[in-house]
């Protein structure tokens, strides 16, 4: 048998394993050593690794509060395997209240007072629910609106498997709208106590991000994937372009040539597009070069502030221009220690080509308000059950607003019950005539709103100042933040949210009131 021995005596353990039951007695036995992690936490120890982990009053000191009490007991309780003990000193802060009130579900507590040595034995019972289960548990009790239940099974969940990042960011979702900020704060810092495993780490980065702590956000992320050597452009890096990296203080750009970097899908690069004019005359970069995916270089170039559009897909090695630093977009803040909405901006920074919007002209003659929508975005995204819409049934109603408005299809790609319905209405299809994303410009500009789920088409609304509304999901990208309407990137569109019942059916409700008023602030009609 494997056995873990913290905080000990001799008179303890001396006692102690003379009053054991035989099974109990370990014959591989570990002292705790600074090396297996804190002493609370153990979070260089494996899973299921010990059968017995002996714990002796000297842990008191640390054991001040029931917080530390309850992440002792899930760290403990994580290493040790099940039909395993802990065997805990009655002297201990520990008591068989907080035992039964928080392992209870999982464990049988047995108490001894034998040879003046009194102690509790806590078995941890086997054939436990897998973190799978129990997570999936929490959110099917989500999707019925029952938060109570749910966060029951997520604090069984944290008590199983306290290194699991899942739980926390439901935690951290729920506590978000229900607590606030602090609260979500104070979890992923315990997260983080636990295990400062890489996803829990980026975990982390992300929820900063939510919060708008973009310099210390984007720092963690920066930091995390660096560390381990972990590069996630779709546009690989040549080695020797390491050297030329920006590290440091965005000061040091000033009369250099700085290449962004083509990192992440069409959407991110477009909004990271928006910095290009602090970049140009804050930091004052003689020359700015993007380097961006084809889609979307020519949309690119009609950026004022950018001096050099490269099509990410021709470059080699020898055919990229002299420049000073390079940097991926989602780095660039990192190196920017003012807040993101003090920066200064051009807004709108992107614009429609003539040629482009002539293409659409004559398709979008109308004297109703033009709306353009994206309920689906890229099968293919490893978000899109999420943050796609499925069910016609929640857009149809939507399109029955066809007196007083023009309905556009701007999506990509539409599938068969999505065309019948299009149909029905009379809805032009003009995805299918976008060749890149400045056709989508040309027709997007000529919208007087675009309503979308979280696609790149949203993004380019907003570069372009068009009005709009977007549709996010309860687990949203980082960028809309966690609460509001509002978001710091784009002040002409409107976020409309999942609650944490992963429902779109309250979503669409809100966005027929906001169509109400759009329509009655053009033709002067009561809200119905």
């Amino acid at each position: 048998m494997k056995g873990l021995i913290i905080a000990y005596t001799e008179k303890f353990m001396h006692s102690l394993l003379n009053t054991l039951p035989e099974s109990l007695i370990i014959s591989n036995r570990y002292y705790y050593l600074p090396s297996f992690g804190n002493i609370l936490y153990l979070e260089h120890l494996s899973e299921q690794d010990m059968d017995c982990i002996y714990i002796s009053d000297e842990v008191n000191d640390q054991l001040k509060d029931i917080s530390t009490i309850v992440e002792a007991l899930a760290s403990w309780f994580y290493v040790l395997k099940e039909n395993g003990y802990l065997v805990i000193s009655k002297t201990s802060n520990l008591t068989a209240q907080h035992i039964q009130q928080f392992l209870s579900d999982f464990a049988e507590l047995s108490e001894f007072d034998e040879q003046n040595v009194p102690y509790y034995m806590v078995k941890k019972r086997i054939a436990l629910p897998t973190k799978d289960v129990l997570h999936e548990t929490a959110i099917k009790l989500c999707e019925q609106g029952d938060i109570d239940r749910a966060e029951m099974v997520l604090f069984k969940l944290y008590m199983l498997y306290p290194r699991f990042p899942f739980c926390y960011l439901l935690q951290a979702n729920i506590w978000l709208q229900t607590k606030g900020v602090d609260y979500a704060n104070v979890l992923w810092q315990r997260a983080l106590r636990h295990t400062c495993c890489s996803q829990n780490l980026i975990f982390y980065a992300l929820h900063l991000l939510r919060i708008n702590n973009y310099h210390l956000g984007f720092q963690q992320r920066k930091d995390c994937l660096f560390k381990q050597d972990y590069f996630p452009s779709r546009s690989p890096i040549i080695p020797n372009m390491l050297d030329k990296r920006l590290c440091g203080a965005v000061e040091k750009l000033k009369q250099k040539t700085l290449l962004v970097w083509s990192e992440f899908g069409l959407g991110d690069e477009i909004m990271f597009g928006q910095l290009a004019y602090y970049l140009k005359h804050h930091c004052h970069v003689a020359k700015l070069i993007f380097m961006v995916q084809k889609p979307i270089k020519t949309l690119f170039e009609t950026h004022p502030d950018i001096d050099l559009v490269l099509d990410a897909s021709l470059m080699n090695e020898t055919s990229f221009p002299d420049y000073d630093y390079w940097v991926y977009p989602h780095d660039l803040l990192a190196h920017v220690s003012e807040p993101f909405n003090l920066l200064p901006k051009r807004y709108p920074y992107f614009f429609a080509k003539h040629e482009n919007k002539a293409k659409f002209s004559a398709l979008m003659q109308s004297d109703k308000i033009k709306i353009g929508f994206v309920f689906r975005g890229n099968p293919s995204h490893e978000n899109d059950k999420a943050r796609s819409v499925h069910n016609v049934a929640l857009i149809e109603p939507l399109l029955q607003f066809s007196e007083q408005i023009q309905w556009y299809c701007i999506q990509k790609e539409i599938n068969q019950q999505e065309r019948t319905l299009f149909d029905k209405y009379s809805i032009p299809y003009l995805g299918q005539y976008f060749d890149c994303m400045a056709d989508t410009a040309g027709a997007v500009a000529q919208l007087d709103y675009l309503v979308s789920v979280d696609t790149s088409v949203i993004h380019l609304a907003g570069s372009l100042g068009i009005k709009g509304f977007v549709l996010v999901p309860f687990y949203t990208d980082w960028r809309w933040g966690y609460q509001g309407d509002e978001n710091l990137w784009y002040p002409t569109i409107k976020v409309l949210r999942q609650r944490f019942d992963f429902n779109w059916t309250p979503v669409f409700e809100r966005l027929k009131v906001e169509l109400h008023e759009i329509i009655a602030n053009r033709y002067n009609e009561e809200i119905v």
